[in-house]
């Protein structure tokens, strides 16, 4: 089975009894049959176990494995820790994927010699699609790892969210999320990356996100300022290990200290400290995102309304961001 190698899919599950079958019957139905589903059950109150057993028993390519609970990143170590496969993909217990999604990846990775392959995902919200960026040119990208890390840090066409992917189990090797902490992808992505020959990218949406009305990243709270942690550990990484990425870094780290603002300013609240902290970062940093042409536009406009507008610049920021 050179050609079809283990795949090993990994689905966190927490009180996901509303839509884990869903997204169990969207794996099951790959074209691509060498498969093992790793169901990491994170001590769910709700029938999420019932839903879990129930698939165990219909598919024996589904393991149910449950756990106390400890969040996301603990259920993904686990499922990396227990996972089988020589290729190793996540999937979020509300989301569902193509039925083609495992076969165009590896089929990529293959052609391309890549051992990470990524596809486009969009959003699902009350029933109806709202693609997440704009189709790019429908054709297949090839990336060394320094240009892939670059293109997420930049926002362009890859993310670092790790679902809508497949990684040679090796890259994970002695690299884990961080657990308790939130933007645990974005913390680790770059990790596993830089150990990648080639990232390959397929502008096709194959991945659904389900949002939902009440998520997390549309509101604010101190667990957000978080980010300001993690996107300043990249720059230090980067500045460190890998300087020809401190730009990328920078502009990534520039972004989080805009999204804290504007999210303060729409959520009516305002932590003077965080608020502070934010304010001076981007003083540091604009200039050299602003003359980097690698920037996108969003962030060229909050920083030219930084200079004119100061901290004032909250509310243009709002409809911006």
């Amino acid at each position: 089975m050179s050609n079809m190698p283990l795949i090993s899919i990994i689905i966190p599950a927490y009180n996901a009894e509303k839509y884990l079958g869903e997204c169990l019957c969207s794996i099951a139905g790959q074209t691509y049959a060498n498969i093992e589903v790793v169901l990491v059950d994170d001590g769910s109150t709700d029938s999420t176990a019932s839903v879990g057993r129930e698939w165990e028993q219909k598919d024996r390519r589904i393991r149910y494995i449950r756990t106390e609970n400890a969040g996301v990143s603990a259920a993904r170590n686990t499922g990396i820790d227990m996972a089988r496969g020589e290729w190793i993909g996540f999937v979020d217990a509300d989301d569902f994927i193509d039925p083609g999604f495992i076969q165009i990846l590896i089929g990529n990775a293959q052609r391309y010699g890549a051992d990470i392959s990524s596809a486009r995902f969009d959003v699902y919200h009350k029933n109806a699609y709202r693609k997440r960026v704009k189709q790019s040119r429908n054709r297949v990208m090839c990336m060394s790892a320094t240009d892939a890390i670059a293109d997420v840090l930049y926002q362009k066409h890859l993310d670092n969210s790790p679902c809508n992917k497949i990684y040679r189990s090796r890259l994970w090797r002695d690299v884990r999320f961080t657990t308790g902490s939130r933007y645990e992808d974005l913390d680790v992505f770059y990790r596993v990356f830089e150990r990648a020959d080639r990232v390959v990218f397929t502008p096709v949406a194959l991945y659904h996100y389900r949002q939902h009305s009440d998520s997390y990243m549309h509101k604010f709270d101190a667990s957000h300022s978080v980010v300001l942690d993690v996107t300043a550990r990249i720059s230090a990484y980067m500045s460190d290990r890998c300087p020809q990425l401190l730009p990328a870094a920078h502009d990534r780290e520039l972004s989080a200290n805009f999204n804290i603002l504007v999210l303060m300013y729409g959520n009516g609240m305002e932590d003077e400290a965080v608020s502070d902290r934010c304010w001076n970062r981007i003083v540091q940093l604009r200039h050299g995102s602003l003359t980097d042409r690698n920037v996108r536009l969003k962030n060229k406009i909050g920083i030219i309304a930084s200079y004119l507008g100061g901290r004032r610049l909250l509310k243009l920021l709002s409809y911006v961001y």
